[in-house]
C-alpha cells in the first residue's frame, strides 16, 4: 500500500509509519528524532501511546562514508507514531505510507515471553505485506540498564539474542513468500542511549545508528 498515488508523490515529503507493540521504545524514537535531547533525557516522561502521535521531521541530507550524499536532498518526514496496544487499527495508516520502522523489545524475546514473541511475528508480518512498496528498517531496541539486571537473575530465562539478522530471517522472512522482494533491514542499538537528532553534526559525517537506519530509508523513498 505504500505507493506513489498519495497527496505526497511529486513533493520532497514522505510518510513514514513508527511501529511496534506496547512499550518497545517507539515514542522514544519519535522524541530522538523530533527533539535535541538523549532518550535518557526525557522517554521517562512518556506514557504508552494510546491511539498515535504524528510530527513533521527534516531529515538533512547526510555525507557518505567518502564524503558524497548519501539522499539527494533533505526530507521532510510525517512521522505516525501508533500505539502498540491496538495494533488491529494500524492497517487503516498504510495507504500512502512511504517507509515503516517497526521497533521491537529485545527483553522480550530474550527473556522467552512466548505472547510477544507470537505478537511481534504475526504483527510484523502483517507489516511486510501491508507495505510491499515501502522500506521497512526494523530497529532492535536493546534496553541495556534492564538487560543487566535479567542478567544477574538466574530465574528470569534471560537469552540475549546474539544476531537479531539471524533471528529475523529464521522467524519473519522465512515465514513469507518471496521475501527477498521486500526492502527490509535491520538495526540494534539501545535507544535510551542514542543522540537527538539535532545534536548529529551531519555535515562533517558524524553517524549514529538512528542516522544509518534514516539514509538507509531515505535513499529508498528517494527512489519513490
Amino acid at each position: 500500500m505504500g505507493n506513489n498515488h498519495n497527496k505526497y508523490f511529486g513533493t520532497n515529503k514522505r510518510k513514514v509509519l513508527i511501529l511496534g507493540l506496547a512499550c518497545s521504545g517507539k515514542t522514544t524514537l519519535l522524541r530522538i528524532l523530533k527533539d535535541s535531547k538523549k532518550g535518557t533525557q526525557r522517554s521517562l516522561q512518556y506514557v504508552p501511546t494510546e491511539l498515535f502521535n504524528n510530527e513533521a521531521v527534516i531529515i538533512p541530507s547526510q555525507k557518505g562514508k567518502n564524503g558524497s550524499k548519501a539522499g539527494a536532498s533533505a526530507l521532510e518526514l510525517d512521522l505516525w507514531d501508533l500505539g502498540g496496544k491496538l495494533p488491529h487499527l494500524w492497517v487503516h495508516h498504510f495507504t500512502g505510507a512511504q517507509g515503516v520502522i517497526f521497533v521491537i523489545d529485545d527483553l522480550s524475546v530474550a527473556c522467552g515471553d512466548a505472547t510477544k514473541v507470537q505478537q511481534i511475528v504475526k504483527e510484523l508480518i502483517n507489516v511486510i505485506h501491508g507495505n510491499a512498496n515501502a522500506p521497512i528498517a526494523i530497529i532492535v531496541n536493546r534496553k541495556t540498564n534492564l538487560a543487566a539486571a535479567f542478567e544477574e537473575d538466574e530465574d528470569s530465562g534471560y537469552r540475549p539474542i546474539l544476531d537479531w539478522n539471524a533471528w529475523i530471517k529464521t522467524h519473519i522472512l522465512e515465514k513469507i513468500s518471496d521475501a527477498k522482494r521486500y526492502g527490509v533491514k535491520v538495526f540494534d542499538t539501545d535507544l535510551m542511549k542514542e543522540k537527538g537528532l539535532s545534536q548529529v553534526n551531519f555535515a562533517t559525517g558524524e553517524s549514529t545508528m538512528i542516522t544509518d537506519c534514516l539514509a538507509w530509508m531515505s535513499d529508498k523513498m528517494q527512489a519513490v
